[in-house]
């Protein structure tokens, strides 16, 4: 009896670490980590090492060390392999690789570390931890963790655009208020773009990725309000990434909606309102609604020279660049985590000339490491055509389980949780076309609930599915 207490009681902690953790997801502009790379600022990633360490330390000391094994994970484990056959070919490159005063060993070293305790360590110790759970319990107790962080995104995010339109010292105040009371090392935004807590605009798309699919769940309980709250806020950051991947997101969850009784008819009530609003909105401010449209379709251009398409030209001659470093290391690739140290041979000519970024990014005086922007193309560099492949297939099985999963379960509350999980994997999908890192704790939450909610099912392990 004793015993059965005290796993019950570890069962709790475990279960309030993970929602900890969840709900720490957004604060990535933390200032107080005296931490390299990565850990420096995301407070979700230090708790979910602490934690993983520690579970993995008591695992062995009790020889119970508990190695969880899928389809997709086992892609994973592969292309782990593979970076490790790529290292030894390219051992003498990464031995001699050095620039911005980092080396090609320590960074490889380093990048795998992080690879291993995410796609490895720390997704085992999600896995153990959540198949001891109900998956009822599980699905309420996320979403409504996820819906309290995004209320502190969105009211932060308020305040930003308030104080972009108005310069207000008062909503200043404020917002200093909230970086002290969550230890941020910014305030505020550039160029107007919004960032919320978060490190800067692109990471709260990212997190709106994440995010919108547990929020837009709340359509099917009739809270409209909030659930088309993270869509309004990813329409008005300024993120090329939420202006795609938002819509995306909202139509395949209006797809489900419709199919339920009242479904079809409250969407196109919220069709209309919606309609008439931004009609009223456009004609109200012609001038600067046609200004707008206009940018958010130049964002998507090399063309111009603001500072968004500068961007675009950065991140386009960037993946171009790897593409280029793959041609001549088509099968191989030139090792895990060196793309930044060859990028700077590798950019076109007129790239060079009309993105001042990528001359910072080539310039060793100038400390900012070069990025790469998107996952596929540093892996189509780093580990050939074979590691992206091997990738990609990982990515594909996890998207069928979770579709298998919304297809074949018929309980309301799962398929729900299920449809979340779809639209989640999809997301990350299109999202690591813009990402270059696999430290995304919310990635490795959604990969280990596909995998629990998939394996639930196939062993029917909750009832009225």
């Amino acid at each position: 009896m004793f015993k059965n207490k005290l796993r019950l009681v570890v069962r709790g902690y475990r279960l309030k670490l993970l929602l900890l953790i969840i709900f720490l997801i957004p604060f990535t502009d933390t200032r107080f980590l005296p931490l390299p790379g990565e850990f420096n600022t995301d407070l979700a990633l230090n708790l979910a090492l602490v934690v993983t360490f520690f579970y993995v330390l008591k695992s062995f000391i009790r020889g119970k060390y508990k190695f969880v094994v899928s389809t997709p994970l086992s892609f994973l484990y592969l292309l782990m392999i593979w970076i490790l056959i790529g290292a030894i070919i390219n051992f003498d490159t990464i031995l001699i690789s050095d620039f911005k005063n980092r080396t090609g060993l320590v960074k490889f070293i380093w990048q795998g570390f992080i690879l291993v305790f995410t796609g490895f360590f720390f997704t085992n110790y999600l896995m153990t931890t959540l198949r001891e759970m109900s998956i009822h319990f599980l699905f309420k107790k996320i979403r409504s963790i996820v819906l309290i962080g995004f209320i502190i995104v969105f009211i932060y995010a308020i305040f930003e655009i308030i104080y972009f339109r108005t310069l207000n010292s008062l909503i200043k105040g404020i917002i200093d208020v909230f970086d002290m009371v969550f230890l941020l090392k910014h305030s505020i935004g550039v160029e107007e773009r919004l960032s919320s807590i978060m490190f800067e605009p692109p990471f709260l798309a990212i997190y709106l990725v994440f995010t919108t699919p547990w929020i837009l769940s709340y359509m099917f309980d009739k809270k409209f309000i909030i659930a088309l709250s993270p869509i309004l806020l990813g329409f008005i950051s300024g993120s090329r990434t939420s202006l795609i991947i938002s819509l995306i997101q909202l139509l395949l969850f209006g797809y489900y909606f419709i199919k339920i009784k009242y479904g079809r008819v409250v969407l196109v009530k919220v069709f209309i309102v919606f309609a008439v609003f931004l009609a009223v909105f456009y004609v109200s401010n012609f001038s600067k609604s046609n200004d707008y449209v206009k940018d958010k379709i130049e964002l998507f251009s090399k063309k111009t020279k603001s500072n968004s398409q500068i961007s675009n030209v950065s991140r386009w001659g960037t993946q171009l660049a790897s593409y280029r470093i793959w041609k001549e290391n088509p099968i191989f690739g030139i090792g895990f985590s060196q793309q930044g140290f060859h990028l700077k041979d590798y950019y076109s000519d007129s790239d060079y000339r009309n993105s001042y970024e990528i001359r910072f990014w080539s310039d060793t005086s100038y400390p900012t490491w070069p990025p790469g922007f998107s996952v596929y193309t540093r892996l189509l560099a780093e580990t050939g055509i074979v590691g992206l492949i091997i990738f990609l297939f990982f990515l594909i099985t996890l998207l069928r389980y979770s579709y298998i999963s919304l297809k074949m379960i018929y309980n309301p509350e799962l398929k729900i949780l299920a449809l979340i999980l779809f639209v989640c994997n999809i997301g990350f999908i299109i999202n690591y076309m813009q990402f270059d890192s696999f430290r995304l704790i919310s990635f490795w939450i959604i990969t280990a609930l596909t995998l629990t909610l998939y394996k639930s099912f196939k062993n029917n392990k909750f009832d009225n599915i």
